[in-house]
């Protein structure tokens, strides 16, 4: 819920650079964002159809999986677009609320995995003392 009512506030609330970053590069980046980017850095691997959980686990047709196949051809897309939006049309003098508002929200997403993890029966492994 906390988690919610933050992304409700980002969302709603602080206008639309915040609203625009947390909803486009936070929620739906993923740990191959910088090959959006940088040509050099690695790119999103991409799944054969055939090892789709869909068609795997439920035995659907590859060829029913049209929907898949044409947001593969424009995910790359969106996610150079919503790069292009953040840094070229946010004003310097919004970044550093852009930035705030993403370390909130990684925070609060922290909180929430961490949670989720604890009521599933999930505990972190104390570090080791250095």
């Amino acid at each position: 819920a906390a988690y919610r009512a933050l992304l409700d506030d980002v969302t709603l609330e602080r206008g639309w650079a915040p609203a625009a970053a947390i909803t486009t590069i936070f929620i739906e980046a993923t740990e191959y964002e910088a090959g959006e980017l940088d040509r050099a850095a690695p790119r999103r691997p991409e799944t054969p159809l055939e090892r789709h959980p869909l068609v795997l686990n439920y035995g659907l047709p590859v060829e029913a999986l049209g929907l898949t196949r044409a947001h593969r051809g424009v995910e790359s897309q969106h996610r150079q677009s919503a790069w292009h939006v953040m840094l070229d049309y946010v004003e310097l003098t919004d970044r550093s609320a852009v930035v705030s508002a993403m370390e909130e929200v990684l925070a609060a997403w922290h909180a929430y995995r961490d949670a989720v993890a604890l009521a599933c029966g999930l505990e972190r492994e104390a570090l080791p003392r250095a």
